[in-house]
């Protein structure tokens, strides 16, 4: 309704631009493009295409959150360029006053050289055809969301050093990422990191103070031979838990074979839910259990035991087992 209020008082100004039609009618009229604000547009597989002129977006000078977003991104994995939207030429210039810049499926394969948001909050380009964004260190001090789900030809991630309030980093499916910046370790405030299936990547700074860590997932990182000890803690989340997600290939390059400690990637005395199934294990250290007071939640299943060392029986709070 809000929506349907701001539309009719604006009328032909186009300052805020979300229905499909009316997008089309005005992207290349210039005394529009330059006005705009806001440009959202919530695109399904199936729905038409749109075209755009690279010139037209360069005119938005004005534009302070773009959103150019498929509501339904299941099943989309092997899948780089959904082809709904498409953008004509190269693409020179980005409105610097972008606060929200999401862009599903964007085809640019780097960001224009002058691109510089200062006040950015959130970037969401999952599926694009992005390789790396800024090749030199920005201040993003308002970042707090980036997210590059299924980013496929991601080979690197940008510095992190001035991007210091950062607190969601999604790399999950940045399949060709094989490094990760040294300063990603130093991000303070970090509250989730999702790096699953990131099966390229072949090494993690070995300095990590990430202090506010909750949520950690490394599920299908397998050529890393090495997760550092963090300095801090993992905390639990909102909801109480937290999950550690430890691949089997992780477990054999960092433990001995076929046994097991707890990797210093968390913090004990937080830890809430450990799940380690299935990762091929017949013996538990007795130092495992140690510390694990909150503990609630113990998955063992699908290993090869023959006894379980006596520390087990001292996790007070177990409730599940």
């Amino acid at each position: 309704m809000a929506r349907e209020i701001v539309r009719k008082e604006l009328k032909w100004v186009g300052s805020r631009l979300w229905i499909q039609s009316e997008f089309c009618d005005v992207l290349n009229r210039i005394e529009v493009t330059e006005a705009v604000e806001v440009l959202v547009l919530l695109l399904e597989k199936s729905s038409e295409k749109v075209h755009m002129d690279s010139e037209s977006l360069g005119r938005m000078t004005k534009l302070r959150i773009l959103q150019i977003c498929y509501q339904e991104l299941k099943n989309l994995e092997n899948t780089l360029n959904m082809g709904n939207f498409r953008i004509w030429g190269t693409l020179e210039y980005l409105s610097n006053k972008l606060r929200l810049f999401y862009w599903h499926g964007c085809p640019l394969k780097f960001l224009p050289s002058e691109f510089y948001p200062v006040n950015i909050v959130a970037i969401d380009m999952s599926y694009s055809r992005i390789e790396s964004l800024w090749t030199i260190p920005k201040c993003f001090t308002k970042l707090r969301s980036m997210t590059l789900r299924h980013c496929r030809n991601l080979k690197k991630t940008p510095d992190f050093t001035e991007i210091t309030n950062l607190e969601k980093l999604i790399l999950e499916g940045c399949v060709a990422l094989v490094e990760v910046h040294p300063s990603i370790g130093m991000l303070k405030k970090l509250v989730v990191l999702n790096m699953r299936n990131c099966e390229s990547l072949m090494s993690f700074p070995f300095k990590v103070e990430m202090d506010s860590l909750e949520v950690l997932i490394i599920s299908g990182c397998s050529k890393v031979e090495k997760w550092p000890k963090v300095s801090g803690t993992i905390k639990t989340s909102s909801s109480g838990w937290i999950s550690t997600f430890v691949p089997s290939s992780i477990l054999c390059k960092l433990q001995h074979p076929q046994s097991f400690v707890l990797p210093s990637f968390v913090s004990s005395r937080f830890l809430r839910e450990l799940n380690v199934s299935y990762c091929n294990i017949s013996e538990l250290s007795p130092e495992t259990f140690e510390g694990l007071s909150s503990l609630q939640r113990l998955n063992l299943s699908g290993n090869n035991f023959t006894s379980l060392p006596a520390s087990l029986s001292q996790l007070s709070q177990l409730a599940t087992f």
